[in-house]
């Protein structure tokens, strides 16, 4: 074991299921990867990664695979560091968060140090309440009072300032419709806001749900919202 790979080993075994690493050639495979990252992607234990090829490709949506290339192959001729974060689904099909610091290697391979990061109570609170079956929301403890899909893509619209018209043709509804949802929503919302408030923007803040829609606009989706960072690290 080299010494980069006792250091890996040590912190493994002091952060727990927090931490992890990965490594890629420069063709884009894995070469080398935690027990704690095999576990979040679904790659067995005692998987032979020199044997078996898997790329990104084999372990994420497409787009997220395309993205993640792009920028190995831009860490690679430029030695920048990158960072990410990403939410993607545990082995239990819970939503995580997951940090990544990529780094050029003096090996001419991909580096990837990760991080599961724990939330904040508001915006843990609503991901452990998501119905992944029915699609829902739920917003208390009794499981009659919930958010569907639709009625939460239209927050999310909402709170990015989208016009009601617009609204409309993005969700392929009339204007009178959008209004009907948004005076369903209030009222929903107005039912959980502690002060009864029913401003729905305060509501929203109030509750946590504006910090959790901007997280992730659609959670029922599979795409794993990435978002990349370059770093202005010195370069390797």
């Amino acid at each position: 074991m080299t010494e980069r790979e006792t250091a890996l080993a040590a912190m493994d075994r002091i952060v727990g299921d927090t931490f992890g690493y990965f490594e890629k050639s420069a063709e884009g495979y894995i070469i080398a990867m935690s027990d704690n990252n095999r576990r979040l992607s679904g790659v067995p234990l005692h998987e032979n990664l020199t044997e078996k090829k898997i790329s990104h490709v084999n372990l994420v949506t497409g787009d997220m695979a395309e993205e993640s290339e792009r920028i190995d192959q831009e860490i690679l001729a430029t030695g920048e560091v990158f960072t990410s974060y990403a939410w993607v689904r545990d082995e239990g099909g819970r939503w995580v968060k997951f940090f990544a610091m990529k780094q050029r290697t003096d090996k001419g391979t991909i580096l990837v140090h990760t991080f599961v990061a724990g939330q904040t109570e508001k915006i843990s609170k609503w991901v452990r309440r998501l119905d992944n079956k029915h699609e829902v929301l739920q917003l208390d403890d009794s499981g009659e009072l919930f958010l569907t899909r639709r009625e939460l893509q239209i927050l999310s619209l909402f709170l990015d300032g989208v016009p009601r018209k617009t609204m409309g043709e993005k969700l392929f509804l009339s204007v009178k419709s959008i209004e009907k949802y948004i005076s369903r929503i209030r009222t929903k919302m107005t039912r959980i806001c502690c002060d009864g408030n029913s401003n729905l923007l305060r509501c929203l803040n109030h509750t946590g749900l504006t910090a959790f829609l901007l997280e992730k606009p659609d959670w029922f989706a599979n795409d794993h919202q990435r978002i990349f960072l370059r770093s202005y690290a010195p370069k390797i």
